[in-house]
């Protein structure tokens, strides 16, 4: 547990932009507290591999998904800034994982559903942005070919952006979807390290 706190401070640090340390600097640091288990030093390393992609690259990971399966870019900007805050994470509390937090749990597979869409292993799509985001994409564009949905109207997209949500229950995607949209409608001017 206290290990758990300490990363909770060095991330809190790490957030701070003039902080000049590389994740492999900052991985140092933590390889030499004491009380780290091997879980905790993997769940670690996890996280520094997921930072070695800046706001630019996954930006442009995503557009050439975008492009590829024929969905708004926008659409998934929104996905990514909420779900992640474009970063590739993982596993999260309902073990989501990606830059898009796509779930394998007992209520939803959009890991497992995503992978096979582009033909891959869910473990790709765990490690690697670039897969994850396109994975995401797969799923929102087939089920917008599902539904009918095509185009650039955002409105039209809502029931498949309810699908990618990964979240058990109509009322729960609604208002997730709520969040996206108003990510968009808000605009989004983060960063990540």
């Amino acid at each position: 547990m206290k290990y758990i706190i300490f990363l909770m401070l060095l991330l809190a640090v790490m957030a701070q932009p003039s902080l000049s340390l590389t994740p492999e600097e900052t991985l140092s640091i933590v390889e030499t507290y004491s009380d780290a288990s091997e879980e905790d030093e993997l769940l670690w390393r996890q996280y520094v591999a997921g930072h070695r992609f800046g706001v630019e690259q996954i930006s442009d990971m995503i557009r050439d998904a975008a492009q590829e399966f024929s969905v708004p870019v926008s659409l998934l900007e929104a996905v990514a800034y909420v779900e992640s805050n474009f970063t590739q994470i993982g596993p999260s509390i309902d073990r989501g994982w990606g830059v898009m937090h796509l779930v394998d749990n007992d209520y939803c597979s959009t890991l497992i559903d995503a992978a096979r869409l582009i033909g891959l292993d869910p473990q790709q799509l765990k490690d690697d942005p670039r897969a994850n985001i396109r994975g995401a994409a797969a799923l929102l564009s087939c089920s917008a070919n599902n539904s009918g949905v095509s185009g650039d109207n955002l409105e039209d997209w809502i029931g498949p952006l309810k699908a990618l949500t990964g979240l058990a229950g109509d009322e729960l995607q609604e208002l997730q979807v709520h969040t996206y949209m108003k990510a968009l409608a808000d605009g989004i001017s983060e960063y990540n390290l």
